[in-house]
């Protein structure tokens, strides 16, 4: 959201426009949020965390393409290239998910496939999304005062190996309100009954 202002407005502006600023959003919301959807779906697209997937076996002959896959075979899905399979990969854009329906939904590919896919998938892109729904909504996000003072943007770099993290970056994040503040208090003392 640092180097994507606008997404990140825009993000806030539907989330505004559907709970308003006297709650935080509830899962309840999500099928009311297409666009933090699109976000979802294209940080998810955009830097797979596990971009080569899990090893699996084949367990008979089989074929792909015209291919022919011999039983035995051990394949790893470059998960990346799947979801980098578009115009423009490198580009980070939600409305790619609301302009065209044909791409892959990368909630379908980042778990895994088949026998192996992550029993937790369906827990996990649920938490992303909650703390996404609530960042987006209680926080402002931006590049560091030095960087905008210098219009420039600061550097993502990912660590490499089986799963890629991004390495820390300067940024500025703040409370959108003094409401906000009391509105996380409030939740957190219903957490803690």
């Amino acid at each position: 959201m640092v180097r994507n202002p606008e997404v990140f407005r825009k993000a806030q502006e539907e989330l505004d426009q559907v709970i308003g600023s006297g709650r935080l959003p509830t899962f309840d919301d999500r099928g009311s949020l297409p666009y933090l959807e699109c976000i979802l779906k294209e940080v998810l697209r955009w830097n797979p965390p596990v971009p080569l997937g899990i090893p699996h076996r084949v367990m008979e002959d089989d074929s792909y393409r015209g291919y022919h896959i011999p039983k035995g075979t051990t394949l790893i899905v470059n998960i990346f290239a799947i979801l980098h399979d578009c115009l423009e990969p490198e580009e980070f854009r939600p409305e790619r998910y609301a302009q065209k329906t044909d791409l892959p939904d990368p909630r379908e590919v980042v778990f895994g496939f088949g026998r192996r896919i992550c029993p937790g998938r369906h827990f996990a892109e649920s938490s992303v999304w909650c703390i996404m729904a609530n960042v987006v909504a209680t926080l402002d996000i931006s590049r560091t005062p030095e960087d905008q003072e210098r219009d420039t943007f600061p550097e993502f770099k990912f660590t490499s190996g089986f799963v890629r993290h991004p390495q820390p970056f300067a940024c500025s994040i703040r409370p959108r309100s003094s409401k906000v503040t009391t509105l996380i208090q409030e939740a957190k003392t219903h957490i803690d009954l």
